[in-house]
């Protein structure tokens, strides 16, 4: 037996309210197909993405218990994980038939995840999980944290790649219908930040989801049902169209980690899209950003040093 994944932007319709939705969202077929795995008499397990937030994670679990109940989803037990229970145990989470990674934000969650060691407790897991925006985003082997708070986009020391769950090894990001022409510390989220880290470290690949679609994956098969965009190695394109679904195959490991990304960000003007499949166009980019964060940066220090001997050196002589 294997896990079931089910990796969602908002299973309760799109963030942005465009389209009302009550209980779950049945677009791409997503209520339809959890049923066909879901048994009678669920044991239900929601961790939370903010687990020192006890009455917003409260609240959470009533509205996703409800929106399950709406659905005639077979239920026994719903119980929520956070910082009010220490720790849970590699059997006890194993008991469960069902697992809610819930959204907030990807580091913050991240890092409850690894304080749990949930990566290696849930190796072997054979129920069914169920991830929410940050949730969804953490279930990679190697997570893409796109930044999203204040500062994060132009803050060196933030970490944009970072170890996940291990489940999937697709990297996802959420919300793409609402986030796509969101600025980030005067950033344009995709032109200026998503396209560039994409070009990192010999090339990555990020499937951006909105709301309504989702990934599904269980052993080898990895279907993204609705509305996606892939953006690979400097190039953005649609995925797969709202209600039609696609194979997806990605095998960038966490394991090829070496270095966080530098988190200081070029300029790509948006010229150069066009012809982003040529691979000369993209190598060239890549020399270039290369340059910028790691050769430059040494010589502009050597050259400061010089500066401030010689100023010395006029001073005391």
């Amino acid at each position: 037996m294997v896990v079931t994944l089910f990796l969602t932007s908002s299973p309760t319709g799109p963030l942005d309210g465009s389209r009302p939705v009550v209980g779950l969202d049945k677009m791409n077929g997503f209520v339809e197909k959890l049923k066909e795995h879901w048994v009678q008499n669920a044991r239900v397990l929601m961790i939370s993405a903010t687990p020192d937030s006890f009455r917003q994670n409260d609240e959470m679990k009533e509205f996703f218990q409800n929106a399950f109940a709406i659905e005639d989803f077979s239920i026994s037990s719903f119980d929520l994980l956070d910082r009010r229970t220490e720790e849970i145990s590699r059997e006890k989470l194993h008991h469960y038939d069902v697992i809610i990674l819930g959204g907030g934000h990807v580091p913050t969650q991240n890092a409850y995840f690894h304080e749990l060691g949930l990566r290696g407790k849930l190796k072997d897991y054979n129920g069914i999980v169920i991830g929410i925006s940050a949730g969804t985003m953490n279930c990679g082997d190697m997570v893409y944290a796109v930044p999203e708070e204040a500062v994060e986009a132009v803050d060196p020391a933030y970490q944009r790649f970072i170890i996940g769950l291990g489940l999937t090894d697709v990297m996802l990001l959420p919300h793409y219908q609402m986030v796509k022409n969101y600025k980030k510390d005067g950033l344009r989220l995709y032109s200026d930040i998503v396209l560039v880290d994409s070009l990192w470290n010999g090339g990555q690949t990020f499937i951006s989801l909105c709301d309504g679609s989702y990934l599904y994956q269980k052993g080898d098969e990895r279907i993204v049902y609705g509305e996606a965009w892939i953006t690979s190695n400097g190039d953005h394109r649609l995925f797969c169209e709202q209600d039609n679904y696609k194979n997806i195959v990605v095998n960038k490991k966490a394991e090829q980690i070496e270095k966080s990304l530098p988190c200081n960000i070029v300029h790509i003007d948006d010229f150069y899209l066009p012809f982003s499949n040529s691979s000369f166009v993209r190598n060239f980019i890549r020399v270039m950003y290369t340059f910028y964060y790691n050769l430059f940066p040494f010589f502009l220090s050597i050259f400061n040093k010089f500066i401030i001997f010689t100023f010395f050196l006029f001073i005391f002589l």
